[in-house]
């Protein structure tokens, strides 16, 4: 019988759990004190575990370390977004298969997604790292308003803050303060705003369905309404060219196995890329990059 550790700094993964036990495996799951009790499948966990909530690396491994004296640990699977990288340092730590840091970044880090994107030749748009004040300026100077002030390694729509002009842009900047550098300045780009998901297998993309957005979800998460998304028809010119912009994507992320959940924008003239995550065994990843048809 085989062991799985999964990763949970939120509650949820429920299915998951219970789909690893029906198949036979071990389930162990490392969670916050503050969800100690919440309403996890215990009939399919064989142990839980705690840490808290904003645990250094070093405790989270001292932990992991304790659990492996009893139970030799085959593989660990993360639960949510914001698991993803834990997931990714452990596995290196217990030199176990699935992605380390190095790639988790690519699907965590919104400056590295970039990077990378654009260096693979995927269009992405305008943004800038937060690190030299004279880069900044140059950038601002080039890059019209509004420009999006992003955290660097959050989900969804949190933390992002829409800036309209360069005296309030500084303003932003000096209250981040040490915070700054764990930030990136984008350009924003209007448009329709798409998903697609994903499953990959040995590094290729197995199953993938393109959607479109009711809404844009930055824009439901600051202004309220419903959030609704319809599926793409497989042989329609959007889907088609989402779904090939997504496999480019994900093989030049090196992404080996796993689900995926990317977002496009649809600008005038193609389609912008604009947030991946990636979860191995029940982790995942997202962000914004440009990709022209």
């Amino acid at each position: 019988m085989r062991t799985i550790l999964c990763v949970a700094t939120y509650h949820k993964g429920e299915p998951f759990i219970r789909e690893c036990r029906r198949e036979g495996w071990t389930v162990l799951l490392l969670t916050s004190e503050k969800l100690a009790d919440a309403a996890w499948p215990r009939e399919s966990i064989a142990e839980l575990h705690t840490v808290p909530r904003d645990a250094p690396d070093e405790d989270v491994r001292r932990v992991a370390a304790a659990i492996a004296r009893r139970h030799r640990i085959d593989r660990v699977a993360a639960l949510d977004d914001f698991d993803v990288e834990t997931g990714a340092m452990l596995r290196e730590f217990l030199q176990l298969p699935g992605f380390g840091r190095t790639v988790a970044a690519r699907f965590r880090d919104k400056l590295t997604m970039r990077t990378t994107a654009r260096r693979l030749g995927i269009r992405v748009p305008e943004f800038v790292p937060l690190f030299t004040d004279a880069e900044v300026d140059e950038w601002v100077s080039r890059v019209p308003a509004p420009w999006m002030l992003k955290p660097r390694s959050s989900a969804a729509a949190t933390g992002i803050k829409k800036v309209a002009h360069r005296d309030e842009l500084w303003r932003a900047l000096d209250a981040l303060g040490d915070r700054r550098p764990y930030c990136l300045l984008e350009q924003f780009v209007m448009g329709e705003v798409y998903h697609v998901d994903s499953i990959v297998s040995n590094g290729d993309v197995v199953f993938a369905v393109a959607s479109k957005y009711g809404r844009p979800p930055m824009q439901v998460a600051h202004e309220g309404g419903v959030f609704t998304t319809r599926r793409l028809p497989d042989g329609s010119e959007e889907a088609r060219a989402l779904l090939e912009c997504n496999e480019r994507l994900l093989t030049g992320f090196e992404l080996e196995h796993g689900v995926s959940h990317t977002e496009f924008i649809g600008a005038h003239d193609g389609v912008t890329f604009l947030e991946t995550s990636a979860r191995v065994g029940g982790a995942y990843i997202a962000d914004v990059v440009e990709i022209a048809t």
